[in-house]
């Protein structure tokens, strides 16, 4: 739009610099007409005038100099453009502009609100007997479910994600890098060793993740005992594809309790795509 709004002003100055840039018209022949009465053909009698549109020269095309293109130029922007063709192609040009961005905006707002978002959650136990459904789905705790325990991940997006890799691991919490983006923490260098010591298997095989609000558990992230973790940090990162082929990311961290596991640090809220 910018390259449009210059080649326009420049045009602009062309036409308004119109009688300095452009030659004056020769192209038209006139003259007066007469006739001859009967009375005296001494004396004709003036009858009017007659206007001719000059005809141009042909000219060879294998004979062009750089001076006959300069006049071809200009007759161009002399006579045949006008300075209402011109604006009605810039703001026909700026149309386009505008609808492409439209266009552009209005689907990359559909798939932000169509796309899947996965959120990955903390273990979860296998439900003891006699625990009521309303307790375990509004006041659950560790005491209601028993081993082995399996990490959720839950959909809260509208269409189906596509897990590639489920990165994990648990570390005491004195030994986690506070403060310290997942991101660096799991791809850094610096982070090679400590890596070594707390990081389990990825989860590489691909899980489907459909209904949405559905907590899944997943099977290859499975602790037998929980209690052996107590005050440990569960950390790690879901990297998912979207029913429109984009990759995104999701971070976690939880501090494991003796009744539940709590949000551990900002990385549900600050890393994620």
């Amino acid at each position: 739009m910018v390259l449009g709004l210059l080649v326009f002003v420049c045009l602009l100055d062309v036409l308004s610099q119109k009688e300095s840039f452009c030659p004056p018209h020769e192209e038209t022949w006139s003259g007066q007409a007469y006739k001859y009465t009967g009375k005296d053909k001494k004396r004709p009698e003036k009858i009017g005038y007659v206007v001719a549109q000059k005809q141009r020269e042909a000219s060879n095309d294998h004979a062009k100099t750089g001076q006959e293109r300069d006049s071809y130029i200009r007759t161009l922007l002399c006579d045949e453009v006008k300075g209402t063709d011109i604006a009605l192609v810039y703001f026909t040009f700026c149309l386009v502009i505008v609808g492409w961005f439209t266009l552009r905006s209005a689907d990359e707002n559909t798939k932000r609100a169509e796309r899947a978002y996965l959120v990955a959650g903390p273990f979860f136990g296998i439900p003891k007997e006699g625990v009521s459904k309303w307790m375990m789905e509004n006041r659950a705790s560790k005491h209601m479910f028993h081993g082995p325990w399996r990490m959720i991940v839950t959909n809260f997006g509208r269409t189906a994600a596509f897990s590639t890799k489920i990165e994990w691991g648990l570390c005491p919490e004195d030994k986690f890098p506070k403060s310290t983006p997942m991101k660096t923490v799991l791809e850094s260098t610096g982070f090679e060793r400590w890596r070594k010591d707390y990081m389990r298997e990825a989860d590489t095989i691909q899980n489907i993740f459909g209904e949405p609000n559905k907590p899944y558990q997943l099977r290859r992230i499975e602790i037998e005992d929980r209690d052996k973790y107590l005050g440990w940090i569960h950390f790690g990162r879901v990297t998912y594809i979207d029913v429109f082929k984009h990759t995104h990311y999701a971070a976690f961290a939880y501090l494991i309790g003796v009744e539940g596991s709590d949000a551990f640090g900002t990385y549900l809220s600050d890393e994620h795509d």
